[in-house]
């Protein structure tokens, strides 16, 4: 077998009967159903609460979640199934580390501001405006020059914003931040570096990054 492509591409590969084919397939149909469908509640949710109490914490973490689930689709392959099933291969791959991109800057927004960073570590809130613009620019340049330049840029500008943002919660925390015990729990739980590191193939051969 041979196989070919711009991006990274997990192919794991397991021998299966057709029956065990069909029933991994069923199962992990259902995995990844209640997965996103999780990721819409929470995205609907944080908009509700936007809506309700007009605090944009809860706008940039809707902004955050929709986007780096609609990464996960296209990394799994199901947005080019059921979001952009007629879009080209090269548009696919650049919108894959564009969502990532874009994800990421929401993020640091919504950190920003949950963290009131501003307040607690004022010089650390205007350095975490650099790896966001970075984030802004390789986003764009993503669809300006050669695709194999980019996405090891973008995943290495996240996982350094990842590690300042966990510095920022750490600090904020510190300082007598409530809300950055909150933070810093779910920053450890759900191992979001490791997640964008995968995103480049770097960790795609362990299964317990796959959901």
């Amino acid at each position: 077998m041979r196989y070919h492509d711009e991006g990274s591409i997990p192919i794991p590969l397991i021998f299966l009967s057709p029956k065990q084919f069909t029933d991994h397939a069923v199962q992990k149909q259902y995995v990844l159903g209640l997965y996103y469908g999780i990721t819409l509640v929470m995205v609907l949710y944080n908009l509700f609460l936007f809506l309700s109490v007009s605090d944009l914490a809860y706008l940039y973490y809707s902004v955050y979640v929709a986007l780096y689930g609609v990464f996960q689709m296209a990394f799994n392959g199901l947005a080019q199934k059921y979001l952009w099933p007629h879009v080209s291969a090269w548009w696919s791959n650049r919108l894959l580390f564009f969502c990532l991109s874009m994800a990421m800057v929401a993020g640091i927004q919504f950190s920003k501001s949950f963290l009131h960073t501003r307040d607690y570590t004022p010089k650390l809130h205007k350095a975490l405006s650099f790896p966001m613009n970075l984030l802004l620019l390789e986003g764009m340049l993503l669809f300006l020059i050669s695709f194999s330049l980019v996405p090891p840029l973008v995943a290495i500008t996240s996982v350094f914003s990842i590690l300042a943002l966990f510095l920022a919660g750490f600090l904020c925390w510190r300082g007598g931040d409530v809300h950055a015990t909150y933070y810093l729990t779910a920053m450890i739980m759900t191992g979001q570096s490791a997640e964008d590191l995968r995103g480049l193939g770097n960790l795609a051969g362990l299964t317990c990054q796959n959901h």
